[in-house]
């Protein structure tokens, strides 16, 4: 939308409206698969995501004399909400990888019965890996059971079935000014500020996890062995002292600890339980 406030004053006002989504269609229920037997039903799942980005902006043009001045606001709200049921059903399943010594008991006794039978102490087994599989997949053998638990932010786990629900968000500002200042004819001068902040995204309803030790802590420390092998060890024979004793490493260690300290303090990251 524009408009003209006065003979000098423009403004213009822009919305817009970015809608992304995607949404695939999957099999519910318990998944069970056998070595070499293949599934009667398909267990890819279903999952869904919707993505809105929604963008304001107001630019107004004041004209004075000489001087065009702008300025403006640029404001992105960008939201990520997704449904997923990978992991919303236990799994169980037959390998012959699982059983006890590849399955040698199955082998042992199949040839014992075979040599009782036909009297031939020679009898070996050709391919024991086939008998094995196929020992498991007969009796309906299950080697492997598996399942994802998925938690709420109260740290309740979320019934079988019920697919976990994320919604992720970032915010983003934009301010300028801006000069075009006609000093003569043939010359005309441009300057202006512009300033911009990036949220950094984060999960809406708190479901996102934080280091429970401070990050520099973290970092300080590998860094510190690094330092001390550098002064202790063959590397100092390489590099000068000034770089591995209260060189340029700590003060590597010495930015790297507050540029850390001040990136997780912005990012205000909340606390929550998390399972796999």
């Amino acid at each position: 939308y524009s408009a003209v406030v006065s003979p000098t004053v423009v403004t213009v006002y822009t919305f817009g409206l970015t809608p992304l989504g995607i949404q695939r269609t999957g099999t519910l229920g318990t998944a069970c698969t056998h070595d070499t037997i293949d599934s009667l039903q398909e267990y890819t799942r279903g999952f869904n995501r919707i993505s809105p980005t929604y963008n304001i902006a107001n630019d107004v043009t004041w004209t004075k004399g000489k001087h065009t001045v702008t300025a403006g606001i640029n404001f992105r709200f960008v939201q990520n909400d997704r449904t997923n049921y990978a992991n919303a059903f236990p799994r169980y399943s037959f390998s012959r990888g699982n059983l006890a010594g590849l399955g040698a008991d199955i082998v042992t006794g199949t040839q014992d019965y075979l040599i009782a039978q036909t009297g031939d102490v020679g009898l070996r087994l050709s391919d024991t890996a086939s008998l094995s599989r196929a020992f498991g997949n007969i009796f309906g053998l299950i080697t492997t059971g598996q399942m994802n638990y998925n938690y709420t932010r109260e740290g309740t786990a979320l019934p079988i079935g019920e697919a976990p629900s994320r919604s992720f968000a970032s915010k983003e500002y934009e301010f300028y000014v801006a000069d075009s200042f006609r000093v003569a004819p043939s010359l005309t001068l441009t300057y202006g500020l512009r300033y911009g902040r990036y949220g950094v995204p984060y999960e809406r309803n708190g479901l996102q996890v934080a280091p429970t030790f401070p990050l520099e802590a973290f970092y300080a420390e590998r860094l510190g062995g690094m330092q001390e092998e550098m002064t202790d060890g063959a590397i100092s024979d390489i590099f000068p002292s000034w770089l591995t004793k209260g060189g340029l490493l700590s003060l590597f260690i010495d930015e790297q600890d507050t540029s850390l300290s001040a990136v997780h303090a912005r990012s205000r990251t909340r606390t929550a339980t998390s399972c796999v």
